[in-house]
C-alpha cells in the first residue's frame, strides 16, 4: 500500500520507507496520507467484496505488505439498529455502532491492529504502552499473536479486570501511582531511551495506530449503503477516537464515496471534561487547560490532559457539532437502559454516548427527526465492579417449587 507521512504542524513530508513516530523538524504529529484518487477508482466495489473486518480497507491503512498483517478478526462489528430505544427516545432512526464484539471487546483491537502490525513490518520485537484502560489489554493481546514481549505500565486507578486482561495476555505489567498523563510522561521517555515503540493512544506518540479508528466511520457509511447520519455521538478520552472518526469521514467525502460529512458530539463525563470546558469557552484548541482531580465512574475517560484534545476539538468545530459532559448518575441510567433495551452491555465509558445523546435531545441540538450513530466502545465485563454495586444482593431460596414460585410471585407484583 502507497502512503506518506507529513507534519500536521510545519508541513514537512516523509515517505512510508522512513520509519518515523513524529516530525524530525520540529517534533509535532504526523499525518499518514494516501492516494486517494487512486484507491478511489474502486473503493466501494472491492470493500463489499472481502471478508468483513477492519482490513478489508487496507488500501488506506498504513501497512506496506499484507504479510505483516496481524489480525484477530477485529472490525466488522454490527450496525445496530435501536428499535426499542427507537421508540423510548421517540427518534425516527437511531443506531448503536457495537464495538463490544471486537476480539478483546472494546474497539481498541482496531488501533492495536494496525499499532503491532507497524512494529511487525519495521522488524521490531518490543513494544511499550501507557494505560488505565483498555488500550493496554487489547495492545497485549496482538503482541502476543505477533510474539512481541510487551510491557505495559498501567494505573493505579485502573479496574482489576484490565490489569488482569492484560496479564494473562503476557504482557509485563507495572502498577504506578498517579495519573495517567503521568504514566504517559514516563513511558514516552522509556521508548526514547529503549529505541522501543510507544503503543500508547496517542498520535504524538504513534501516528500508525490512530488510523485503526477511522476504519469505524468507513464502517457506518458502508452498513447505510453509503450514505451519512445526520449526527454520530462519540465518547472523549484522550481523543484519538473521535479524531480517528472525523478523519474515515473527511476521507470519503475527499473520495467522493459520501456526499455530506455529519456532524459529531463529543461525550466526556463531568467529572473529567477539559474538551468540553474548552469548547463551551470557545477556547482554541491549544487552549485546552488540564482537569484537576478527574472523579468518575467512567474512568477510561478520565484523561486529564487529553494529548489527541486539539485535534479532536478541532474537528468537533469542523463538523459543526457539539460538546456536552454527563454526570455520573446519566452514565449509569444509561448503561442500564441500553442494556434491557437492546441487549448491549457496555462499561459506563461506552454509554455515556447514549448518556450524551439523550441531553442533546432534551436541549433540542439533536432533532428527534434525524438519524443518529452512537459509539459503544467497550464491554461492561471489563468494569464489574461498578455494575455490580448498582443491584441488589439475588433472592436465596431452599431448592423447592414452592419457594422459587413464592419470589417470582413476590416480582410479579411489584
Amino acid at each position: 500500500m502507497n502512503f506518506n507521512l507529513r507534519c500536521s504542524s510545519c508541513g514537512k513530508n516523509y515517505t512510508s520507507q522512513e520509519v518515523l513516530f513524529n516530525c524530525q523538524e520540529c517534533g509535532d504529529s504526523l499525518d499518514i496520507m494516501y492516494d486517494y484518487e487512486g484507491v478511489a477508482r474502486n473503493f466501494s466495489e472491492t470493500a463489499e467484496r472481502r471478508e468483513r473486518n477492519m482490513w478489508k480497507y487496507r488500501e488506506l491503512l498504513p501497512i506496506r505488505e499484507i504479510s505483516n498483517i496481524v489480525t484477530l478478526g477485529e472490525g466488522g462489528t454490527d450496525l445496530h439498529q435501536c428499535t426499542e430505544l427507537t421508540k423510548t427516545l421517540k427518534m425516527k432512526q437511531l443506531y448503536a455502532k457495537n464495538e463490544i464484539t471486537n476480539p478483546t471487546g472494546t474497539y481498541k483491537d482496531r488501533p492495536a491492529s494496525v499499532g503491532i502490525s507497524q512494529v511487525v513490518e519495521m522488524g521490531g520485537d518490543t513494544i511499550v504502552i501507557a494505560c488505565d484502560a483498555n488500550s493496554a489489554p487489547a495492545t497485549a493481546a496482538y503482541a502476543a499473536k505477533a510474539s512481541l514481549t510487551c510491557y505495559a505500565l498501567m494505573a493505579s486507578t485502573t479496574p482489576p479486570e484490565r490489569l488482569l486482561q492484560t496479564q494473562i495476555f503476557g504482557a509485563r505489567v507495572i502498577v504506578v501511582h498517579g495519573d495517567i498523563n503521568r504514566s504517559m510522561d514516563i513511558m514516552a521517555e522509556i521508548s526514547r531511551r529503549k529505541g522501543w515503540p510507544n503503543l500508547t493512544t496517542a498520535k504524538i506518540f504513534n501516528p500508525y495506530q490512530a488510523e485503526g479508528s477511522k476504519t469505524i466511520a468507513y464502517e457506518i457509511c458502508e452498513d447505510l449503503d453509503w450514505n451519512v447520519p445526520d449526527w454520530v455521538i462519540i465518547p472523549i478520552g484522550g481523543g484519538s477516537l473521535l479524531t480517528g472518526n472525523w478523519k474515515g469521514f473527511k476521507e470519503l467525502y475527499r473520495m467522493r464515496q459520501i456526499s455530506k460529512l455529519p456532524k459529531i458530539a463529543g461525550i466526556q463525563a463531568k467529572g473529567c471534561a477539559p474538551i468540553v470546558k474548552a469548547y463551551r469557552e470557545g477556547k482554541t484548541p491549544n487552549e485546552i487547560i488540564p482537569w484537576q482531580n478527574p472523579k468518575t465512574v467512567a474512568m477510561a475517560i478520565g484523561v486529564p490532559l487529553p494529548l489527541d484534545g486539539p485535534s479532536c476539538l478541532t474537528a468537533i468545530k469542523e463538523s459543526n457539532g457539539t460538546a456536552v459532559a454527563v454526570s455520573d448518575e446519566e452514565t449509569l441510567n444509561s448503561q442500564m437502559l441500553l442494556a434491557k433495551s437492546e441487549g448491549i452491555f457496555a462499561e459506563p465509558t461506552g454509554a455515556v454516548s447514549l448518556a450524551g445523546l439523550r441531553k442533546l435531545l432534551r436541549k433540542g441540538i439533536v432533532d428527534r427527526k434525524q438519524t443518529v450513530v452512537f459509539e459503544v466502545t467497550g464491554t461492561g465485563l471489563k468494569d464489574f465492579k461498578t455494575v455490580a454495586s448498582l443491584y441488589k444482593e439475588f433472592p436465596r431460596v431452599q431448592a423447592t417449587t414452592s419457594e422459587v414460585e413464592r419470589v417470582m410471585d413476590s416480582w410479579s407484583k411489584s
